[in-house]
This record gives C-alpha cells, sequence and structure tokens, in this order.
C-alpha cells in the first residue's frame, strides 16, 4: 500500500460562521443587546478564498462594513445592498478551524440603522466575502458602541 492509498480526503468542504453584534452603552459600557445574524459566503468570497490560498491575494479579509438594507444576502452579491461604511477589523484570531474578526465601531463609526454586514478585503469597493443581515435591526448612534465578532468556520459539508 503506498502513501497515497491511506490519505483520506473529506469530499465537500465549506465555510459557514456566524456573527454576534454586542450594542453597549458609549458612558456606562453596559450591554443594551446582543444581536445575532448567520453569515453567507458569497461566491467571489469562495473565489477569493481559493485566490489567497494559492498566493495570488495578499489581502484576505481586512475590513468590516455595515448597511441599511434588508434583502436577503445572496451567493452571487458583490457588495452590500445599502451600505453605510466600513471599518478596519480590530482584531482576528484562529482558534483550529474557526477564524474570528472581531471589529468595534465607536461612537462617531458608521451611525444609521444596521440590518446588513459584511466582511471585504479592502477599503473602497474590494471583494465582499460575506454577506450577513442581522435578526433584529440595530440602531447605532452616538451613544453606542458595537462591537461585531464574526466568525468564519471550515467544516466538512
Amino acid at each position: 500500500m503506498t502513501g497515497m492509498e491511506k490519505i483520506k480526503l473529506k469530499d465537500k468542504m465549506r465555510i459557514r460562521g456566524r456573527v454576534t453584534a454586542t450594542v453597549r452603552d458609549a458612558k456606562t459600557g453596559e450591554i443594551l443587546e446582543i444581536i445575532h445574524g448567520k453569515n453567507l459566503v458569497t461566491d467571489d468570497g469562495e473565489e477569493l478564498f481559493m485566490k489567497w490560498m494559492n498566493g495570488e491575494a495578499p489581502n484576505f479579509i481586512t475590513y468590516c462594513a455595515v448597511g441599511s438594507d434588508n434583502t436577503a444576502p445572496a451567493e452571487g452579491d458583490h457588495a452590500l445592498t445599502a451600505e453605510i461604511g466600513r471599518i478596519l477589523i480590530t482584531d482576528q484570531t484562529r482558534v483550529t478551524t474557526t477564524i474570528t474578526y472581531s471589529t468595534f465601531f465607536g461612537i462617531a463609526d458608521c451611525n444609521g440603522n444596521w440590518e446588513e454586514e459584511g466582511l471585504l478585503n479592502a477599503a473602497v469597493a474590494g471583494t465582499l466575502v460575506t454577506h450577513t443581515l442581522f435578526a433584529a435591526p440595530i440602531v447605532k448612534d452616538a451613544t453606542k458602541t458595537v462591537t461585531v465578532d464574526h466568525e468564519l468556520i471550515m467544516a466538512g459539508a
């Protein structure tokens, strides 16, 4: 038996994820609400992942964007439907096959009615890697801060 015969490969791999937005009072730090959302990896995101794995794309995910539209995300999306703004991801960590991207939105960052969120690889335009619809709208204003924790999990289908 050769070494190749001993290798078992998973037939299907997929990236899935979840998003948690923690809304806090800017003065007291008190948690006002926690909103969840399910992540959708876009077709462009899957292609960018493969380019990144092959060394063709130096930046994979660097920005978190929020928007005001509640249209259901689709795999063919290239941008948020109604982007309010985006900021640099604050921190990222990996534990085995899960990467968590954490983004802190301060009192002046992207104020408005948030319905959607996405991860991108550029400050302007770029590739929409993921698109999420929050379970409930987030009203973000100068009295609140929000931390968005976006988990991407590589798993068998």
